[in-house]
């Protein structure tokens, strides 16, 4: 299926992500899939490249670093579809966590993490701030300093640009949510994949509920934004009416879900 206009993705880090991209690149092509790279360190010349290009793309990459890149993204013309995926607060943040202290990705291509969960609560690291979803989607890519901690004018900013979204997904409604953006978009979606899935580390309700407590405290205005992505969710859900539900039930008899753990 060919892209009639680019769609902007805003990856939060660690909200399926990796999963939307390959889902969107089962869509319309790897060769539409202009994403900024993973680490500051990595090579640029290939998103630049794609980046300068005409025809519409499918820009995406984690909206918290790489803002010079960001703004040449953003200087894209032509219609433009923005969409961003957001996940319950605390299972982010413990999804967060673990996978930077233990992939070896990380480890290869960033620095190693070696602290607790609950010195993790207290550090000025980029992936353990405080609403890194209010954050991430209130600036939406332009330069903005991650160590200060979130504000009420940065939650209005984020609820703002998720009301002007074309879509939000939801991490916790995956099969749904896909649904609905096949519906949106057009596309037909016979398979569901599930990459860079991590089913071993202690989900909230496993966790220690101090632990769960300071989560909480730390990512207040995170914990308002999803449930203020939730309604906007289901109000879509209900305006996609039978495609959706076509879309859905499809998915439910036969889609197979492909699981590739982190490494």
């Amino acid at each position: 299926m060919q892209l009639d206009q680019d769609i902007f993705f805003y990856h939060v880090m660690k909200t399926a992500g990796t999963t939307v991209v390959k889902l969107l690149e089962n869509a319309y092509g790897a060769e539409s899939i202009c994403a900024l790279p993973t680490h500051q360190q990595a090579d640029d010349s290939c998103f630049l490249q794609k980046a300068s290009a005409d025809a519409p793309l499918v820009v995406t990459g984690h909206p918290d670093h790489l803002f010079h890149l960001w703004a040449v993204a953003h200087e894209r013309t032509g219609p433009r579809f923005k969409m961003a995926f957001l996940r319950d607060p605390i299972d982010r943040y413990l999804s967060c966590y673990y996978f930077w202290t233990r992939s070896k990705y990380v480890n290869a291509h960033v620095d190693a993490c070696d602290i607790s969960l609950e010195e993790s609560l207290e550090s000025d690291r980029l992936q353990f701030t405080d609403n890194l979803m209010t954050k991430s989607l209130a600036s939406l890519g332009k330069e903005r300093d991650y160590s200060l901690a979130a504000n009420s004018e940065d939650f209005m900013v984020a609820f703002e640009n998720v009301k002007k979204m074309q879509f939000v997904g939801v991490v916790e409604q995956m099969h749904l949510s896909c649904a609905i953006l096949a519906a949106l978009l057009g596309y037909s979606m016979p398979v569901l994949p599930a990459w860079n899935v991590n089913d071993k580390y202690p989900r909230k309700n496993e966790c220690d509920q101090k632990i769960v407590k300071k989560i909480i405290k730390k990512n207040i205005y995170d914990l308002e934004l999803y449930n203020v992505a939730l309604d906007f969710f289901y109000l879509q859900a209900a305006e996609g009416g039978e495609k959706v539900k076509e879309i859905l039930q499809s998915l439910g008899h036969n889609s197979k879900i492909y699981r590739v753990k982190q490494k």
